[in-house]
């Protein structure tokens, strides 16, 4: 037996399905989603890297290495900055790093309505690694969830 408070989250779903955009996609569904990096893989197996310092410090090209040596007055020509193999040499030896990655997307909840992903990351998306973002994927061929979705479309507590 449903109760009064059932019905009414069953007629705010409703509201949301009749006025949420489903952005051209059938029986659409909301995920919430993240990109992460997953940081460590060999070079034959990521084409993504950065240049990490002994102490942590990440770098995401050469104009920040040359911005660190710079503030740290390091006393290389900054013409190194001009060869690339030369720059990776002299990095090497200051234990400075190149370290690849893979940029990973993350799927953390779907949901059926485009509100119910919005207050998702109102509420928790300060836990979420890497920024939060909708995206909205099909039901297609998915017959239990489409079910679902068509049972509550019919329970109309208006």
């Amino acid at each position: 037996m449903l109760t009064e408070k059932d019905k009414a989250v069953i007629k705010q779903l409703n509201l949301s399905f009749a006025n949420d955009d489903n952005c051209h996609t059938a029986n659409p569904i909301y995920e919430v989603r993240s990109k992460i990096k997953v940081y460590g893989y060999d070079e034959d197996y990521a084409s993504d890297f950065v240049w990490v310092n002994e102490d942590g410090d990440i770098f995401y090209g050469y104009e920040d290495i040359k911005e660190y040596f710079e503030d740290n007055d390091f006393l290389y020509d900054i013409k190194i900055f001009d060869n690339y193999l030369e720059l990776e040499d002299k990095l090497e030896h200051l234990e400075i790093r190149k370290v690849f990655y893979k940029e990973i997307e993350t799927t953390h909840q779907s949901f059926f309505t485009r509100s119910g992903a919005e207050d998702y990351i109102k509420i928790n998306g300060h836990n979420i690694q890497g920024k939060p973002y909708i995206y909205v994927e099909s039901l297609y061929r998915n017959h239990e969830m489409q079910a679902i979705k068509e049972i509550l479309k019919k329970m109309n507590y208006a």
